[in-house]
C-alpha cells in the first residue's frame, strides 16, 4: 500500500453526520422545488383571477352549455361561453385513444421484453423511445397531412359502407376529420 490511497478521504463531517456540501445541496434542492411550486401557484392564481369574470357571467352554463359566442366587446363580457362541446370532444377522443393505445402498448411491451430476440427487440425499443421525443404538434401535422389522406380516409369509408350508422363517432355524413381520426392520431401519440 502506498500513501496515495489516503488522498481520497471523505470530507469532514458536520454535527448532523453529513458534509456541509450535502447540506447546501439539500437546501438548494429544497429552494428549487419550492420555487417551482410557487411559480405553479402563481400561474394558477393568475389564470383563476383572469377567468373569474367569465365564470361569474356564465355560471354553470359554462360547463353545461355548448353555445360559444364571444361577443363583440373587448372590454366587457357580452358573449356566452359554453365549453360542453370541448369537454365532450376531449372525453370522446381520449377514450378512443386509450381503447386503441392500451392493448397495443401492452402487446408491444410484452413482445419487446419477453418474446423478441435482443437483436430485434433493442432497435424496436429505441424506435418506441424515439416516438416519445416527437412533439405533439408534429403528430398533429403528420396526422392531418399524411395519415388521414392515406390511411384513415379509405379505412373509414370501408367501415362506414359495411357498418353504416351503427358507429356514432364516425359522423354523418361520413367525414374523415372526426373523433375517430383524432382518437387514432392521439393513440399513436400516447403509445410510447
Amino acid at each position: 500500500m502506498s500513501s496515495d490511497t489516503n488522498a481520497f478521504q471523505r470530507p469532514a463531517m458536520g454535527s448532523g453526520g453529513k458534509s456541509t456540501q450535502d447540506a447546501w445541496f439539500q437546501r438548494g434542492l429544497a429552494l428549487a422545488g419550492a420555487s417551482v411550486l410557487i411559480i405553479l401557484a402563481a400561474m394558477l392564481i393568475s389564470t383563476a383571477m383572469n377567468a373569474w369574470p367569465v365564470f361569474t357571467h356564465s355560471g354553470w352554463s359554462f360547463i353545461t352549455s355548448s353555445d360559444w359566442d364571444p361577443g363583440i366587446s373587448r372590454t366587457e363580457i357580452t358573449g356566452s361561453y359554453g365549453a360542453l362541446s370541448f369537454i365532450l370532444g376531449t372525453l370522446i377522443t381520449s377514450t378512443i385513444a386509450l381503447l386503441i393505445a392500451v392493448p397495443l402498448a401492452i402487446g408491444c411491451s410484452l413482445y419487446l421484453t419477453q418474446i423478441a430476440r435482443p437483436s430485434i427487440g433493442r432497435p424496436l425499443a429505441y424506435a418506441v423511445d424515439l416516438l416519445a421525443a416527437v412533439p405533439s404538434v408534429v403528430y398533429g401535422l403528420w396526422g392531418l397531412l399524411f395519415f388521414v389522406p392515406i390511411f384513415v380516409r379509405p379505412m373509414i369509408k370501408v367501415i362506414a359502407d359495411t357498418v353504416g350508422e351503427a358507429v356514432p363517432f364516425l359522423g354523418s355524413p361520413v367525414v374523415t376529420y372526426n373523433y375517430a381520426t383524432a382518437g387514432i392520431v392521439l393513440a399513436i401519440m400516447v403509445l410510447p
